[in-house]
Formats: C-alpha cells, sequence, structure tokens
C-alpha cells in the first residue's frame, strides 16, 4: 500500500472520530444532558443525523470514484511502462555490429559498441596529448619509458622514432586529415594487447583536464564520438535511442515516475551507460534529451573504470560532477547556436 494512501486512511480515521464527538456534542446539547420524552425531538434529530450521513455517504462515493480513477491511472501507467520496456529490450536484441565480417547482436554489439567508442576516446585524449605538445603526467614518468612501450605500435603506423617526432608530424599534418589520423591511433588502440595502458594514460591526461577545468574540451572529444557511432551505426542505434527517449518521456508525466526510473536504470548495462552518455552529448541530441537524463540520473551507475572522464577519480560523486560539467557544455553549446 502505498504511503500516500496510508495517509488517506488516517485523515478518514481522523474525521470519522471527529465528526462522531460533534454529534454526540450536538446530541447533549439537543437533549440537555438527558434522553428527551417527545418522539418529534428524536424525529428531528433523526432527520439531522440522516442529512449528514446521507453527506457523508456521498463524499464516500465520490472518494470511491476518484480511488477507482487513481487505480486505473496507475494500472494504465504500468502497463504502458512494460509495453515501452519491452520494446527497449527488442532494440537491444536486433542491435548488429559487424567486425571483420563477424556480427555480434544484442548485449554483446553494445560491447562491441562501447568498446569502439572507448578507444576512440583515447586516440582523441593523446592525439591532442601529442599534437599540443604536453608534458607526460608526473606519475606515468615514474613508470620507465613509458611512451616507448606503449606508444611504439603508434610511431610505426607513422613511421617515427619518438613523441617529439610524432609531435612534429602531427603538427605538420594537413588539416584535412584530422579526423582519419584521429581513426587510424583508434584502430591501433581498438587492437592493441595494450589497451588497458592506453586506458591509463587516458585517465593520468583526464585527470590534469579536469583538475584544470577544460571541459569544453572534453566535451568536444565526447561529441564527436557520438556522431561517429550514430554515422557508422545510426540504422540501428537511431532506434534505441528513440526508444529510449520516448519511454523517460512517457514516464516523467506518470504518478509515480522515479519508481519506473529504477526499474529502467536496473536493465541497463555499463556499455550500455557508455554509448548513450556519448548519444547525449552528440549533434543528434537535445536539450530535452539532457534534461530528462539527468532528471532520472541515469547515469548513475556508469562505472568510472571503463570510461575515465574524470581521470584517476573513480568515486561516484565526482563522476556525477563531471558529467554534469559537460550537459553545461552541452547546453551553453545549444544555447549560444
Amino acid at each position: 500500500m502505498k504511503r500516500s494512501q496510508i495517509d488517506i486512511i488516517k485523515c478518514a480515521l481522523i474525521a470519522t472520530v471527529i465528526f462522531t464527538l460533534i454529534l454526540i456534542s450536538v446530541y447533549v446539547y439537543r437533549f440537555h444532558h438527558g434522553l428527551s420524552h417527545n418522539h418529534n425531538d428524536f424525529a428531528d434529530f433523526g432527520s439531522y443525523l440522516g442529512s449528514i450521513t446521507g453527506l457523508l455517504a456521498f463524499i464516500g462515493v465520490l472518494y470511491t470514484i476518484k480511488d477507482s480513477q487513481i487505480n486505473r491511472q496507475i494500472d494504465n501507467e504500468r502497463s504502458t511502462f512494460y509495453n515501452l520496456l519491452r520494446l527497449y529490450q527488442h532494440q537491444v536484441d536486433i542491435n548488429k555490429y559487424t567486425d571483420h565480417q563477424v556480427e555480434k547482436t544484442g548485449i554483446e554489439a553494445f560491447k562491441a559498441y562501447a568498446h569502439e567508442a572507448r578507444s576512440l576516446f583515447h586516440a582523441y585524449v593523446i592525439y591532442h596529448f601529442i599534437k599540443d605538445g604536453e608534458e607526460f603526467p608526473s606519475e606515468l614518468t615514474q613508470i620507465g619509458k613509458l611512451d616507448e612501450q606503449v606508444f611504439q605500435e603508434i610511431y610505426t603506423k607513422f613511421g617515427v622514432h619518438s613523441t617529439t617526432e610524432l609531435n612534429a608530424l602531427l603538427r605538420n599534418r594537413d588539416p584535412q586529415y584530422y579526423y582519419d589520423t584521429i581513426y587510424e591511433i583508434k584502430d591501433i588502440i581498438m587492437t592493441s594487447k595494450l589497451h588497458d595502458m592506453y586506458r591509463i594514460i587516458t585517465a593520468s591526461i583526464c585527470n590534469r583536464i579536469c583538475t584544470e577545468k577544460r571541459y569544453q574540451q572534453l566535451y568536444t572529444f565526447i561529441r564527436n564520438i557520438g556522431d561517429y557511432l550514430y554515422g557508422q551505426y545510426g540504422q540501428y542505434l537511431g532506434q534505441y535511442h528513440r526508444n529510449i527517449y520516448y519511454l523517460l518521456d512517457s514516464i516523467q508525466n506518470f504518478k509515480y515516475p522515479n519508481d519506473y526510473s529504477k526499474i529502467f536504470r536496473a536493465q541497463l548495462s555499463s556499455d550500455e551507460l557508455t554509448v548513450i552518455l556519448f548519444n547525449s552529448m552528440s549533434s543528434q541530441s537535445t536539450l530535452k534529451t539532457i534534461s530528462l537524463l539527468k532528471k532520472f540520473d541515469i547515469f548513475n551507475n556508469i562505472i568510472a573504470l571503463d570510461l575515465p572522464i574524470s581521470g584517476y577519480d573513480t568515486e561516484k560523486d565526482i563522476v556525477m560532477q563531471t558529467i554534469s560539467s559537460l550537459f553545461h557544455e552541452f547546453i551553453t553549446d545549444s544555447t549560444n547556436k
């Protein structure tokens, strides 16, 4: 039983007690502390009592009708929600990802989407780190010759032997090859056995970005990746994201929206949350989408280790603060257009 229903019952009981006390008071006042010997007095009091109880009965009927309407509304909302939830699950199941002619579907497809998105995020962060000539964070220089160990694959791809040479190459490269260069780095990271080391490097660089509050730069990376995912896989992911938007937009008008949002959040895997986060910053997103995602705290369970946007800090409050800052950048960007 809902708390609101319990409160209504309590109020009804209190009202009944008060009404009973009023009737007793009226009776005492009317008959002067004793029973009347005049039958007409009893008749008059009975008529008075009958009119009051009739009014209460009418109020009771109105309440029953209203309660029935509320219950019917709740049943309809529950039915609507679970129908939308089935549509969402259907969208998850039919999603496809093809890699080297190997097709993945459902949750496995989202794992592949998320892996590519995270690899592309690492590529953006590392590309700009090298091109902008930033120094390695102190904690990384303590790991002997980390750039030579991890970046050797990138050096080989671009025909250089050091970060300094790669910096010069990237700075002099035609800007029209900007995205092509990043995608090349992304392909290296995706298939690398040192993928976790790239994640550690990205976390360290993001730690500096967040400390210096360069959220606009971080937002640009994520927005570009969201656009990339939609451009590559929009025929599947487009319906998936629209279904989530419609589900959240519908339940916000329900009587108990937070109850339903918790059920929905429980269905989202870490890989899905990664894909949703990138899409939320993309050109396909809207201010209404951001509002719904914030309202229902959709990223409550995102795993920071998978996507180190907050750097080394994986505390939930810090991660959510970073996401909130990214949302702010999106809102500012959308408002200025």
